[in-house]
């Protein structure tokens, strides 16, 4: 920033290239003149009155933030908890400071549209010299009130150590938020009843960027002397105002990247990214959602899980395939439901236990065999095993002989034609890709002999 060679205070003569005459307050009990009617003394009761409705506007000014809330929480739309992002509101200290003054100034700003209005943060002034720095200092918010400083909104807290030279930061007071309304003037006045005040920088340009609709007021205020009334200056104050824009939150973006894993036979693994519009509301949890298929009976898995971004879905069957989505939730809704993932559970083998015995059958005779249930075991919990029985090369059993599945029974009545070995793979299968077979040999022999019996005669 550049700036003039004069350390002055100049308000009250005319500077090089302004053109605007000083203007002195109107003292409180004048009334202005207008034409054409009389300059007869003050009516007493106008005066009144219009000391009433300027306490009016105020008071509406003051109260615009909290109503705008009430209305919102009336219409079922929430503010809390929205994403406080200090930005740079309004500034002109781009532009040439031409020079600097250590009376009381004062310089205004109109706020922008946005309907939840603004909260301001910190105000930044330039303070001039390393010396003159020392001063005492006071920089305070204001209403206006027809063009003029007003009722107090907000005395913002000085920094640590000042700095001469340089752009000073003045941060509201702890604890507070300082709320502003849309289109609405204030004031930032500096050194306003302060007997040995800093200096200040000043500046004559117009220019200042921000946020769309904010704007810093192209005439300010000075006072020679604290008591004395505010009048108009061709200089505005070097000022930096920053802040938050207040909107109202809605429900947060959709979740991304959700992964599903299987671990184990019984337990799927679930994964996920918070997304990154909370909707100006802090994530308070999420909703898992579970489905077999992927496409219909979606059911909720977990309601709100609370912050965490991982999940472990217990107690499946081996073998069982789940799909997956999840949504985010805030003060205000549920979003939407993230991609969609799937897994399925781990499966253990089954295994002979115990080998089946050989088993002997007699042509002519009927024959019947049950193993026993503990032949084949499957450690997988839930899982249930099936049989089937075929000749080792999975051929069709010999038409003698018949397997019940249902009871694991072998039954039939051999021939004489039948005598021999017969092998039988029995296998068993778990459901879900798993079987182990073991074999049962059947030795069919012959029947005995029966020695003729002698007749009687």
């Amino acid at each position: 920033m550049t700036y003039g060679a004069s350390p002055v205070d100049t308000d009250s003569v005319s500077m090089p290239g302004d053109s605007r005459e000083p203007r002195s307050r109107r003292p409180p009990d004048s009334l202005p003149t207008v034409a054409g009617e009389s300059s007869a003394p003050p009516n007493k009761c106008a005066d009144r009155l219009s000391a009433a409705m300027a306490w009016v506007r105020a008071a509406v000014r003051r109260l615009a933030p909290g109503l705008l809330l009430l209305v919102a929480g009336l219409l079922g739309v929430s503010t809390a908890g929205q994403a406080q992002t200090v930005q740079t509101l309004v500034s002109n200290a781009s532009e040439t400071m031409v020079n600097n003054s250590a009376a009381a100034r004062a310089t205004s700003f109109t706020t922008g549209s946005n309907a939840g209005g603004y909260t301001i943060t910190e105000i930044q002034l330039w303070l001039v010299d390393t010396v003159l720095v020392t001063r005492d200092l006071s920089v305070k918010l204001l209403e206006d009130d027809n063009g003029d400083p007003s009722t107090l909104v907000a005395a913002f807290t000085e920094p640590t150590t000042r700095t001469g030279d340089t752009l000073n930061t003045f941060t509201a007071p702890a604890g507070t938020t300082v709320s502003v309304a849309a289109n609405t003037t204030y004031w930032v006045t500096v050194n306003d009843g302060v007997d040995n005040p800093a200096t200040v920088g000043r500046t004559t340009a117009d220019g200042e960027t921000g946020v769309t609709g904010w704007t810093i007021g192209n005439e300010a205020l000075f006072k020679e002397n604290a008591g004395d009334d505010w009048k108009s200056s061709g200089f505005t104050l070097v000022l930096v105002v920053k802040g938050t824009i207040v909107g109202t939150s809605t429900v947060p973006g959709a979740p991304t990247g959700l992964s599903a894993t299987a671990d184990g036979i019984s337990t799927i693994d679930l994964s996920w990214t918070a997304p990154a519009d909370d909707g100006g509301s802090d994530i308070t949890g999420y909703r898992i959602e579970v489905s077999p298929n992927g496409t219909s009976s979606w059911n909720d898995l977990v309601a709100n899980t609370g912050s965490t971004t991982t999940y472990s879905h217990t107690g499946l069957d081996a073998g069982d395939t789940r799909h997956y989505r999840v949504s985010a939730i805030n003060t205000i809704g549920t979003s939407a439901a993230s991609n969609v993932d799937s897994a399925t559970t781990g499966n253990t083998v089954p295994t002979v236990a115990n080998t089946i015995p050989d088993r002997m059958a007699t042509a002519g005779t009927s024959f019947s065999y049950q193993f026993p249930e503990n032949t084949f075991n499957d450690p997988d919990t839930g899982d249930t095993l099936s049989y089937e029985a075929a000749k080792p090369d999975d051929s069709v059993l010999p038409t003698w002989l018949t397997f019940t599945a249902a009871s694991r029974t072998f039954s039939g009545t051999p021939m004489a034609a039948d005598t021999g070995m017969v092998s039988v793979k029995v296998t068993a299968s778990d459901g879900n890709g798993g079987s182990v077979s073991d074999t049962l040999v059947i030795t069919v022999s012959a029947a005995a002999n029966t020695p003729p019996t002698a007749s009687n005669g």
